[in-house]
């Protein structure tokens, strides 16, 4: 018969007890108690260093953690909890030391390899990091935390490529970690594999469906793909679940703000401010989405409102100059800027700005200079280079100065960070022209003949003169300017088919189409109540011109042309969103330009769509004639406004804003001759397009 326990037996017990209980301070109490009655043994102060870091003092932690090491200089635990203890306390060299002790002590063990990695890393010794993770995996080829830390490292090291393989690896050993596959996903997003990464986080959440995190990044993922609405609808979810977070209602209102839709992300903003009312950022936000909403005056009185003391501050005092600009008050936006840069403030969009100005006040060459220093600053984020080289190219493309024009363009451009899939762009051309053959089209249902407001799409290639078409219609007394509206692809993107554009179109009923087009026309109407005729300007809109013919029959179509080489050239000097990336490179450019070609081609040759051609050069040389064409076109009574639609005071949101404020812009006409020796992959891209005079 085995003896009774001893007081200090029973005592330990307990305390076991309470621990696995996760009774953690009542735990403590009765280990302390032990160590202070038995100081020489080392299992009383291992338990009461595992205690502290859990409680997360770790300066006791470490104190126990010592003791232990003292107490049984072989044992391997103690210097690997000690390890541990450095390690969360942020004291990485020694946590390496204890670790490497660990590691003499029993070298076979992954766990130590696994350890002593983590502690380099955390150094930034990458390479005998990552050398550590793979003797941890010879040990344990199974062993998914070294195998997910190797890929961090890998990733780290030598780019998501390098560490790609490795975090499908650790999925692949541990399927259910939530933390594995959050990894996997960010990488495939680092590889611009967008749908990659949001098969990945769906999965993640059907394992775990509150993790915000994950609807985060599928919100990114999908802004990254250019659908904005299901980028929103992601970050509202993830805004449920963490509702106290500023961050996450930042970041819905400026999605919101390049939805288009500004009311909404003034909401969002204003929610910000109610939690954090001196959050700098969200005040910017809402002075944006005011600047956005047309209300020019309350977003000055919001920019008025906020410290100029940080980089958000200097940045609002560029939206300030901007919004002065826009209100066509530039000499007090030049007074803005000149004190803020004589003050010492330069910001990148400050400087930016101040750029934009350098044509109407002649100090080009003094913005050059101030851009180039800019360039210079270490602490510039790629966004701001970026932004840096586009201003740049712009001024020196001013001062006729070409070579060093291109230079930061192509600068500019290297630094998006995107990548174009030709392949995919080819597919989707093909596929729109294959689902409209010319039987089918003609048998698909028709929306109404005659509705109480008209849209009048303007379609093109983007910087293929459509802001221009826009601004002389809508100087038009009857005609309100959309501008770029999103209702469109928006609607397509909801539609429940079970399929994607334009795989469905020979599957819509009468029903659906009735829909489509009341749900379009119900928009308009809430944007321009009391307007008879809104224009939809969204270059894009030409892939959807059978599917917006058969809804909307008698709406005028007009499509902008303009030289091809031009057109790109425009475009590759844009500082366009991630909606437009195969304009950050002069092939894709081309290959784009020629299923864009192909597509409109194949609506108005197959498919006899009507649509009246708008060429940018013709408009140039003889603009009233042009401008009457397109007036009547749209069955419109001429009014002289129209002629003057550089005097209109209507918004315009797009790269075009300054352009139409003067009478013509005719500077843009045959502009590539001046690059044609840095355009050899454009032209070969083009191939034949490249010689038509309009395209």
């Amino acid at each position: 018969m085995a003896p009774p326990p001893t007081q200090a037996e029973q005592h330990t017990q307990q305390a076991q007890t309470l621990f696995q209980a996760g009774q953690l301070p009542e735990a403590l109490i009765i280990y302390r108690t032990l160590s202070a009655q038995s100081p020489d043994d080392a299992n009383h102060w291992l338990m009461l260093g595992v205690i502290y870091s859990t409680l997360n003092q770790l300066e006791e932690a470490v104190r126990c953690g010592k003791k232990v090491v003292t107490l049984a200089p072989n044992a391997v635990a103690g210097h690997r909890n000690l390890g541990s203890f450095y390690l969360r306390s942020g004291q990485h060299s020694n946590a390496e030391s204890a670790f490497r002790t660990a590691l003499s002590l029993e070298p076979g063990n992954s766990i130590n390899h696994n350890n002593l990695g983590i502690a380099l890393a955390a150094q930034g010794k990458l390479e005998p990091a990552i050398e550590c993770y793979r003797s941890a995996l010879q040990s344990e080829p199974q062993f998914g935390e070294a195998r997910h830390n190797l890929a961090n490292a890998q990733q780290a090291e030598f780019g998501p490529e390098q560490a790609n393989a490795d975090f499908m690896l650790a999925v692949q050993h541990d399927p259910d970690n939530i933390q594995y596959l959050y990894s996997l996903a960010q990488n495939q997003a680092h590889l611009q594999r967008h749908q990659d990464a949001l098969t990945t986080l769906q999965t993640l959440l059907l394992k775990q469906p509150d993790y915000a995190d994950a609807y985060l990044a599928i919100a990114d993922a999908y802004k990254n793909m250019g659908r904005i609405q299901h980028s929103i609808t992601s970050v509202r979810r993830a805004a449920e679940l963490k509702p106290d977070s500023t961050a996450i209602l930042l970041l819905l209102g400026n999605l919101l703000v390049q939805h288009g839709s500004p009311e909404e992300a003034f909401i969002s903003f204003d929610q910000a401010l109610k939690m954090d009312p001196a959050n700098v950022a969200a005040q910017y936000g809402r002075g944006r989405s005011l600047f956005q909403s047309g209300r020019f005056q309350e977003a000055l009185d919001v920019y008025a409102d906020v410290p100029e003391t940080n980089n958000i501050g200097i940045d609002i005092i560029a939206a300030r100059a901007s919004v002065l600009e826009r209100m066509g008050n530039l000499d007090d936006c030049l007074s803005v800027l000149t004190t803020a840069i004589e003050r010492g403030n330069t910001g990148t969009y400050l400087l930016t700005a101040y750029a934009r100005l350098g044509r109407k006040y002649g100090h080009t060459q003094h913005a050059i200079e101030l851009l180039e220093a800019n360039l210079q600053k270490i602490s510039l984020d790629d966004e701001q280079l970026r932004v840096t080289h586009f201003y740049l190219g712009q001024s020196y493309d001013r001062e006729k100065q070409y070579d060093d024009a291109f230079k930061h363009y192509h600068a500019a451009n290297d630094l998006r960070g995107y990548s174009h899939d030709a392949t995919a762009d080819k597919a989707f051309t093909l596929d729109v022209i294959r689902c409209h053959p010319k039987t089918t089209y003609d048998r698909l249902p028709q929306g109404p003949e005659h509705t109480d407001i008209t849209p009048i799409f303007i379609v093109g290639m983007p910087r293929s003169g459509t802001t221009l078409v826009e601004q002389i219609i809508s100087s038009h007394n009857d005609v309100f300017a959309g501008d770029e509206l999103i209702f469109i692809p928006e609607m397509l993107d909801l539609l429940d088919s079970g399929q994607c554009y334009p795989r469905y179109i020979d599957t819509l009923d009468q029903s659906q189409c009735d829909s489509l087009a009341t749900r379009y026309l119900e928009n308009l109407a809430q944007l321009a109540p009391g307007y008879a005729y809104v224009t939809d300007k969204l270059p894009a809109n030409f892939t959807y011109l059978g599917l917006i013919h058969r809804l909307f029959p008698n709406a005028p179509i007009i499509h902008c042309r303009r030289n091809p080489v031009d057109t790109c050239l425009s475009c590759y000097f844009q500082d366009f969103s991630a909606h437009h990336s195969y304009a950050y490179d002069l092939v894709s450019l081309g290959t784009h330009y020629r299923q864009y070609h192909a597509i409109t081609t194949h609506f108005r040759e197959q498919l006899e769509i009507p649509m009246l051609d708008a060429t940018y050069e013709t408009m140039v040389a003889d603009t009233e004639t042009e401008s009457r064409k397109l007036i009547q076109y749209c069955g419109l009574e001429w009014d002289d406004q129209c002629l003057k639609f550089y005097e209109s005071s209507r918004r315009t949101k797009t790269a075009s804003f300054d352009q139409v404020r003067q009478p013509i812009y005719t500077q843009s006409v045959q502009r590539w001759r001046h690059y044609e020796q840095h355009l050899g992959p454009l032209l070969s891209a083009l191939g034949t397009l490249t010689d038509e005079k309009q395209s």
